[in-house]
């Protein structure tokens, strides 16, 4: 969509533009763009970006990279576009070691790192009570990242962290990580996972009672995978991960809805040429996956993916009309992607000039409930009730109630306690003591009762 936008120079179909800047271009270069599959593995991103460096059937070659989706696979192709000095531009790659220019000097994106994620779920936390949490996080350079920035956001707020790590296709490891943090008798919990490990936890945590049970709460790092409101489960093979899921919270950036891309992703579903476009701009050996999917039959569900994608696009592409020759190298692209800001898709758009990384100016986060849809579900088939209904600002350090009540696992509206209740042992004495003294109690009583006894009945009697 951003790339028709750009070469059309053109916005929407009634002429209102989603990014203001594009209106006003004078420009008359062209872009061409191709889309590939990475699979979310860092060795076939890297291997595609290698292939399209290299082969010899075309002249052109990458300006310019968007993606990928998750910070491992980023991390993998940032290493390679820093040696070849093509900028990256990143939709949804959160993991804060992706600031560190010294290894990743080419690398942008338009989202904000993982430490606004960790804030708004430290600020919420301790909004309601909370001071001690769990931290469950996958031992990898994202999880490990994303927990270095969670210890940070618990430092800010007072919090207690108790953390373990498991590792990734390891269930022993998942089941004994959650063993661990169910012996600490903590209550409130921020998971850390990834789409390849999430299920596994989830089935895990519920089996071992700390995930899923009246008690227990989790807010989730990266839960954009469960937030989608035409997820269903099936109630006989996935019950136990539906009853899991329910009750969870999911930090997420806030978005607006943008109604101009809105109405523009409703006319692709409607246009078979659009369509077509779309698929035709994928790497050949790729287009299969659209064998089976009719384009126009599917649903429009709008995601802040979509918005963030169509901005990376149009980062890179305002950058390149704003250079003064059309034979620009890398780094002049790189400094002006830096430099520039617009008003996207997403928002305001801006970029610390140094990292790369979207300044988080105007973008609060929501705690999005996830709950079973009970009204909806039925025997076959689990339904989940997506409810966006806690804001949290961390610039103004407020935390909002803008929808429905936060349901918790069991079905509940009425907040867990932030810790197990104190169960207070009040019989201090043990067994063989309390036996001593009461015998000894005893023949105390005993005695006296026979001393009485004989007063009473040698009272006459004189001693001399």
């Amino acid at each position: 969509l951003a790339f028709r936008h750009f070469q059309e120079r053109n916005t929407t179909k009634g002429g209102n533009p989603i990014v203001k800047q594009l209106g006003d271009l004078d420009c008359d270069l062209d872009l061409t763009f191709e889309m590939m599959d990475t699979e979310f593995s860092p060795i076939t991103a890297s291997t595609h970006l290698q292939e399209a460096i290299l082969r010899t059937d075309t002249e052109q070659t990458p300006m310019a990279l968007v993606g990928a989706a998750s910070s491992s696979v980023s991390g993998a192709l940032a290493n390679l576009a820093g040696v070849l000095q093509i900028p990256q531009v990143s939709v949804t790659s959160t993991s804060s070691a992706l600031d560190n220019k010294d290894s990743y000097p080419y690398f942008g994106r338009v989202i904000p790192t993982n430490l606004g994620d960790t804030q708004a779920m430290a600020l919420y936390y301790k909004s309601i009570g909370v001071t001690h949490i769990g931290c469950l996080f996958i031992r990898d350079d994202f999880g490990s990242n994303f927990h270095r920035d969670v210890l940070v956001s618990a430092k800010q707020q007072n919090l207690t962290v108790t953390s373990i790590a498991f590792e990734a296709g390891s269930y022993t490891s998942i089941v004994n990580a959650l063993q661990y943090l169910k012996q600490t008798d903590l209550r409130y919990f921020f998971g850390i996972w990834n789409q390849n490990t999430w299920e596994a936890v989830f089935r895990a945590g519920y089996q071992a009672g700390i995930i899923g049970h009246e008690g227990y709460v989790w807010l989730l790092g990266d839960g954009s995978l469960f937030t989608d409101p035409t997820r269903t489960l099936d109630a006989l093979t996935d019950s136990d991960l539906a009853r899991a899921i329910s009750g969870t919270g999911v930090v997420q950036l806030n978005i607006k809805d943008n109604p101009l891309v809105n109405e523009e992703m409703k006319r692709f579903q409607l246009d078979p040429e659009f369509q077509q476009d779309f698929i035709n701009a994928h790497n050949p050996q790729h287009r299969y996956l659209f064998d089976t999917i009719d384009l126009g039959a599917q649903p429009i569900i709008r995601t802040v993916f979509q918005y963030l994608a169509y901005d990376a696009f149009m980062s890179i592409a305002l950058a390149a009309c704003n250079q003064t020759t059309h034979s620009f190298t890398g780094e002049e692209l790189l400094e002006t992607i830096r430099h520039q800001t617009f008003e996207g898709a997403s928002g305001f758009v801006e970029v610390n000039n140094i990292t790369g990384t979207r300044a988080p100016t105007g973008l609060p986060y929501t705690i999005t409930n996830v709950a079973i849809d009970w009204g909806k579900t039925n025997d076959t088939t689990f339904h989940f009730r997506i409810n966006p209904g806690i804001e949290v600002d961390y610039q103004s350090q407020s935390v909002h109630q803008i929808g429905a009540e936060f349901i918790y696992a069991g079905n509940s509206t009425r907040q867990p306690p932030s810790l197990p209740e104190i169960d207070e042992e009040m019989n201090l004495i043990t067994t063989p003591v309390q036996g001593f003294g009461l015998a000894l109690a005893g023949l105390v009583m005993v005695m006296s009762i026979g001393w009485a006894i004989f007063v009473v009945l040698y009272r006459k009697r004189s001693v001399i």
